[in-house]
């Protein structure tokens, strides 16, 4: 139990100091602009620090401060295919919200937020696009799929079209771990079938 609250004290303390930091570059951006020390912008020679950039960079830091407010973290995991992407990530959210199988899952890039006192995860998208895809291989049929290996050797896939042809359409939100991780498998499967 001391141990607990010794690492909250920890970082409450590296919460602040680190706060103090974004502050005080703000505050520097603003008395640079004040003072008008601030280099104009040119098209030609464009500069890393001038009065386009300054704003750029108030709003980064601004972002950075409010993420440090509410404990937000972002945590960016990339590596090569099959390379246990989302076996890292279930495992550091402590569910399993991500679908992994003995290929490759994560066809996009994915964000996860954790939000105070939300208990059930929600997934939102927008499928406009992905949905008017499925209009179109609507009109493709099973059989033109039954000597193609790339199909026929993956049963997900095959109940992905056959569920399409029967109407199946994506939806803009899923509630909970199951209807999360099938709209994500199925969407990889998608994507998968997309390449065919």
């Amino acid at each position: 139990m001391n141990q607990k609250i010794s690492n909250e004290n920890l970082l409450v303390g590296l919460k602040k100091q680190l706060q103090k930091v974004l502050f005080n570059q703000q505050q520097l951006l603003l008395n640079l602009e004040q003072n008008d020390l601030v280099p104009q912008h040119n098209a030609e020679k464009p500069r890393v620090f001038d009065n386009k950039t300054v704003p750029e960079m108030k709003n980064v830091l601004q972002g950075e401060y409010t993420k440090l407010e509410n404990f937000e973290v972002v945590l960016a995991v990339v590596g090569t295919m099959k390379a246990g992407k989302s076996t890292t990530i279930n495992a550091i959210v402590g569910r399993e919200v991500l679908p992994n199988r003995n290929r490759p899952m994560t066809a996009l890039p994915t964000l996860i937020a954790h939000k105070k006192d939300q208990k059930e995860p929600i997934l939102t998208c927008d499928v406009k696009d992905i949905n008017k895809y499925i209009a179109n291989l609507k009109k493709i049929t099973l059989s033109e799929f039954q000597t193609d290996e790339r199909v026929t050797s993956y049963n997900e896939i095959v109940e992905l079209i056959q569920n399409i042809q029967q109407g199946y359409k994506f939806k803009k939100q899923y509630k909970g771990e199951e209807a999360i991780f099938s709209f994500l498998a199925n969407l990889n499967d998608l994507v998968r079938l997309s390449r065919i």
